[in-house]
């Protein structure tokens, strides 16, 4: 895994910053990358590495996600540049950004681009695909169907958008769309948009065929009681084997209370996540897989 973290002055336990978009409003931090290699054998034994990559790319640029090859070799990057507090544009935005670097040096190994020509699809994800040399980024428009793109690292070129194909389209009704690794379907999470709560199991995950852009069917639907959620993809191999998180509310005296939980989605459908495999929180970094 590699582990994406923030250090400043307003960061920590006593800290007020609770993003990593904390460029728009300027307050200072470094970004951190650090390598976990946990042995399944013995887990006391996992292993924690700073990466020397260069944080000065990001002083003013946001992270829109970030992912491990499959190799465990190469580390990709998704960032945007400044333009938006809210809906409010605060500036001429930057172009976003597409770079993989060597988690063996840290060193920078290709980078792709694509101009900020619009706000109205921005780029929301990116993930690697199983054959080691393949990128899958996600752009959600405002206005119109999603976009997922591919992009054949080992192909030349620079451009984002011109050296990157199409996929999918992604329907209406697909929340935090992610393709699976083996490039057969996308995941997508539908209980955004329905705004039913948690009645009938509208907190769900459901699977989309790449191929045909069809619905496969639900992979998940979140058991209990609460008064909304959603699911996020963190990983997924296959469309019956991903890790995801579950955020949801539930009724508390005088005010709603958040909880998150994450798990796996075993092969089987539907399945159940194990809300005992643990818990996370509005933290200062993330995990890339």
């Amino acid at each position: 895994f590699v582990l994406r973290a923030l250090a400043g002055p307003n960061y920590g336990p006593s800290g007020v910053a609770f993003t990593d978009n904390e460029y728009k409003t300027g307050i200072p931090r470094t970004t951190l990358w650090y390598v976990l290699r946990v042995d399944p054998a013995d887990t006391q034994q996992s292993r924690l590495t700073r990466v020397s990559i260069d944080a000065s790319a990001f002083s003013d640029r946001g992270i829109m996600g970030d992912a491990v090859s499959p190799d465990g070799r190469t580390l990709a990057v998704l960032s945007t540049g400044n333009g938006l507090i809210g809906d409010k544009v605060v500036k001429t935005p930057a172009p976003t950004m597409l770079s993989t670097y060597s988690l063996a040096t840290g060193r920078v190994l290709r980078t792709w681009s694509s101009p900020a020509a619009s706000l109205k699809s921005p780029p929301v994800s990116v993930a690697w695909l199983d054959d080691d040399r393949t990128l899958a980024v996600t752009y959600l428009s405002l206005d119109a169907a999603g976009r997922i793109r591919t992009l054949d690292t080992a192909s030349p070129g620079a451009s984002l958008i011109a050296d990157s194909r199409p996929v999918f389209s992604v329907p209406a009704g697909c929340g935090n769309p992610f393709i699976t690794a083996d490039g057969r379907s996308v995941l997508c999470e539908g209980s955004m948009l329905a705004r039913t709560g948690c009645a009938n199991g509208a907190v769900n995950l459901a699977a989309y065929s790449v191929a045909s852009g069809k619905l496969e069917g639900v992979v998940y639907r979140y058991p209990g009681a609460c008064t909304s959620g959603g699911v996020q993809v963190q990983w997924a191999a296959s469309a019956t084997l991903a890790i995801a998180e579950v955020v949801y509310t539930t009724s508390a005296p005088g005010h709603p209370q958040l909880m998150k939980t994450v798990g796996v989605i075993p092969p089987g459908k539907p399945a159940a996540l194990n809300p005992n495999l643990g818990e996370t929180f509005n933290g200062y970094g993330s995990i890339a897989f």
